[in-house]
């Protein structure tokens, strides 16, 4: 698995724990990029095993979870507050 294919299945369970269905459009919106290479990733994952795909529901669901790499916090000026990010 590649870094970018690793940040869109991390944007897919993002999506999903947060009750939201992770589609391409949401998917490129929560990892960034355009939906032809975040449509490619997420048939790599799906190819990998990571995400199945229901034909009948035609949604995306992950089926094996991985676990963020590095999670690290920055100071936001704007909002007074700690930042958390997750590469």
């Amino acid at each position: 698995m590649t870094r970018r294919q690793r940040t869109v299945l991390l944007a897919m369970q993002a999506l999903e724990d947060k009750g939201r269905t992770a589609t391409v459009r949401g998917v490129c919106l929560e990892a960034g990029g355009v939906v032809g290479s975040i449509y490619s990733h997420i048939n790599k994952l799906v190819s990998l095993g990571y995400v199945s795909w229901d034909g009948k529901t035609r949604r995306y669901s992950v089926t094996r979870r991985v676990e963020p790499i590095v999670h690290y916090q920055v100071w936001d000026d704007k909002t007074k507050s700690l930042r958390d990010f997750v590469v």
